[in-house]
């Protein structure tokens, strides 16, 4: 169930209260981020996260390092990007 504090806009469009779950991730072809959304109904429903707005979104421009679990990869990003609580 999404949480009261996130707002989801799917062109331009309030769809908040139609949305039982949402999750933003990366995009296989050309690596665009996009949304996924699953209505109440039990449809889901992938666009491109440029049609889409998350609020709130915040973006970190510096500093820190990512982790992935499991990995020992380390990275320091451009840019995060948190939509909802959701991290990327």
């Amino acid at each position: 169930m999404i949480e009261c504090m996130v707002s989801i806009y799917i062109d331009g469009q309030d769809r908040t209260h139609q949305i039982r779950d949402w999750d933003v991730w990366c995009g296989n072809q050309n690596k665009e981020l996009m949304l996924t959304v699953t209505f109440h109904s039990g449809k889901k429903y992938s666009l491109p996260m440029a049609q889409c707005e998350v609020i709130p979104t915040e973006t970190i421009k510096e500093g820190g390092l990512l982790t992935t679990t499991g990995k020992s990869v380390i990275r320091t990003p451009e840019k995060i990007q948190i939509y909802g609580k959701n991290l990327l």
